[in-house]
């Protein structure tokens, strides 16, 4: 039975010399799947079936075959039960004419029951007879007396009077003090007694709100003074303090300075001032640069590479070889910025790899 490897894209014998020389060589040399393909279907291969995780290679030789009379089966997809995409796969190649022995799928496993011969217990009933010739209701017409809840029987509240926290430094608005409410004589009284219990704590929280929003604002209005003194929110010129000042002592009142336009200007302190970095070229196409990198470095078409792929289980990148691909899109763009190699091992997909350098490109912009 012929071998075709996709190093070589061609059939040997299956021998042990050129088992081990196939495997060393498909280690170093990319990837040939399209002309592997090609090959297979030139010596009469119509019915491809993928063993192994996932459906990847499935779709590629859907793409390569495009048009021409061929089956491709999968026997494990992404996010479906594997014995039913096995057994899915088996009875696709069983209506295609394929032979195949399937008595050894059940080998050492006992045969399930027969549904036909199988007894429903849901559909049993037992009928012990204690109400047999008893129909209901009577002939008589007399129903039988049903029993009516009891009313409910609301404990009686009594309110204490609440106690009220002497003002510390500025006295708060609270409501006045309830008196004890009297005991509730009906089922209505307990929710106003309730009320009246909640009313000091609702006014407290309410006098505790206007006052933060108070105190709030006034920050807010600081700090907006602040700024405006120091020239930071109007284009005008800034007035500057006298350098000659004396600091004021912490007996004496302090009294601010007039300010007069005659006053030097001030300028603007360093922190606030940065140089505009210069911005890599906007029309670089990272997409098509990454997928022709990457169709470099693998031997996938760039046309079946997809940026949804996954770049281990999809296409086989292991760390090395994304260190690789890295170092290609550096070497064809070098204005790029840095980028950490412990971050790109983290990544699991090509759209995260060009999702990661828009990012780093836009952040090194600003």
């Amino acid at each position: 039975m012929p071998v075709f490897c996709n190093a070589t894209a061609a059939a040997y014998p299956i021998e042990a010399e050129a088992v081990r020389d196939q495997l060393a060589n498909a280690i170093a040399l990319p990837v040939r799947f399209v002309e592997q393909i090609e090959a297979m279907y030139a010596a009469g291969a119509r019915i491809f079936v993928e063993v192994g995780p996932d459906s990847v290679l499935t779709r590629l030789v859907g793409r390569c075959l495009d048009g021409r009379p061929h089956l491709a089966l999968a026997t494990d997809q992404r996010g479906k039960d594997g014995i039913a995409t096995l057994w899915e796969a088996l009875g696709c190649l069983s209506v295609a004419g394929v032979p195949l022995e399937l008595a050894s799928l059940w080998e050492g496993q006992a045969l399930p029951e027969d549904p036909a011969t199988r007894v429903a217990l849901k559909m049993r009933v037992t009928l012990s007879g204690a109400n047999h010739a008893k129909p209901y209701p009577p002939a008589s017409g007399e129903l039988a007396p049903t029993k009516r809840a009891a009313p409910l029987e609301v404990p009686a509240v009594v309110v204490a009077p609440p106690v009220v926290a002497p003002p510390v430094a500025e006295p708060a608005v609270l409501a006045p003090p309830v008196a004890a409410a009297p005991v509730a004589t009906d089922n209505t009284s307990w929710v106003h007694a309730i009320q009246q219990l909640q009313a000091p704590a609702i006014t407290a929280q309410m006098e505790f709100q206007r006052l933060m929003t108070e105190s709030h604002v006034a920050f807010l209005r600081a700090v907006e003074a602040g700024y405006a003194t120091l020239g930071l929110t109007s284009a005008a010129p800034v007035p500057a303090l006298e350098a000659s000042a004396p600091v004021p002592s912490r007996s004496s009142p302090v009294t601010p300075p007039p300010r007069t336009p005659q006053a030097a200007l001030m300028r603007p302190p360093p922190a606030l001032v940065s140089p505009v970095a210069p911005s890599p070229s906007p029309s670089l196409d990272l997409v098509g640069l990454v997928l022709a990198v990457v169709a470099e470095k693998t031997g996938y078409p760039p046309e079946m590479v997809e940026m949804s792929m996954d770049l281990e289980a999809d296409l086989g990148i292991d760390s090395i070889k994304r260190v690789e691909i890295l170092s290609g899109v550096r070497h064809r763009a070098p204005d790029l910025p840095e980028i950490d190699t412990a971050r790109m091992a983290t990544l699991r997909t090509l759209g995260e790899v060009v999702d990661l350098l828009r990012q780093t490109r836009t952040s090194s912009a600003r």
